[in-house]
């Protein structure tokens, strides 16, 4: 085996560790949003514990940056890439985590993975690129796997039912935004080193969450404010908070860096897809119980977004 094929190899390890590691926080970030009899401490709000995740992140690409030294953006490609953080990393995200306690772990994921084919007809729509029939077939078998998994998935109750029919809303349109972040971040990460536009997006998305905040929250700006980062003055929220941005930040986000650096974007794609093939294991390790329809439908939907990556 030669060099090239260790540095494949090793590139697409680094991606479905970090579609493990993105799973596992999910889950981790799904506990520490609902509401527990057993703890005194509310959770915290979905934009906030995302702006939590976002420091972390930061203090982990920051690194990066200083270590590699690559130069700053130039000027031009910085709107692009700081509008693409804030889709990315302060919207998307905060209406990701918002889905979790509502819609449950695996649909949330299932449900994410409709941005690669909305990517794929954005690309279409914005900037010419062709879609071919193999892509399309992708697309339908996509939407198919997580048609069934949203049918395999029962909520237990009516209320239940209401939670999850507003988590798959918000589950939906973060798929969207995540497609926009794709799109554009494309357009602006074109011959920008990794590691700064990776750090220009994050702050971003860290900015970002301070202007979003006080649209969720409509008591206003300054407890809007104070709310996002009471996890900051509150230790009993810190230590799950760690624990998930480790997983969900730390150890995620430069796995997906290096992977995106070393690998064709289409075979990168596939493999940061796998999220939801994992979620089923480590959810039933945690806990969590799905009938067999939801496994055979989520390796359904992955094939799908396998498809519509190969046909690009």
């Amino acid at each position: 085996m030669n060099a090239l094929d260790d540095h494949t190899l090793l590139a697409a390890g680094a991606a479905l560790i970090s579609a493990a590691a993105w799973g596992f926080g999910s889950l981790l970030f799904k506990r520490l949003l609902a509401h527990s009899t057993e703890s005194s401490v509310a959770p915290p709000v979905p934009a906030a514990l995302n702006l939590f995740k976002n420091t972390i992140a930061l203090l982990v690409v920051g690194a990066f940056w200083l270590h590699d030294g690559a130069p700053i953006p130039e000027l031009q490609a910085v709107p692009w890439i700081m509008l693409s953080g804030l889709l990315g990393f302060a919207i998307g995200d905060s209406l990701y985590m918002a889905a979790l306690p509502l819609a449950g772990v695996q649909t949330t994921s299932m449900l994410g993975q409709l941005h690669v084919p909305m990517a794929a007809l954005g690309a279409f729509v914005f900037t010419g690129h062709e879609i071919s029939m193999l892509s399309m077939v992708g697309m339908a078998v996509v939407l198919a796997g997580v048609f069934g998994v949203l049918s395999a998935v029962r909520a237990p109750d009516a209320i239940a039912a209401q939670h999850k029919q507003r988590g798959v809303l918000l589950a939906l349109i973060a798929a969207v935004v995540y497609a926009a972040n794709v799109v554009i971040g494309h357009h602006g990460m074109q011959s920008v080193p990794m590691s700064a536009g990776a750090v220009l997006r994050v702050t971003s998305g860290m900015l970002g969450a301070f202007l979003i905040a006080p649209v969720l929250d409509r008591r206003g700006v300054a407890p809007a404010w104070k709310e996002l980062v009471r996890p900051l003055h509150e230790p009993g929220l810190w230590k799950g908070l760690f624990v998930a941005s480790f997983f969900g930040s730390a150890l995620a986000l430069p796995l997906f860096h290096h992977a995106m650096k070393e690998l064709d974007p289409g075979v990168a794609a596939v493999l940061f897809s796998t999220t939801p093939l994992f979620t089923l294991p480590l959810g039933l390790v945690m806990g969590e119980r799905h009938r067999l329809a939801a496994w055979a439908f989520t390796l359904l939907g992955f094939a799908g977004v396998a498809l519509v990556v190969a046909g690009s």
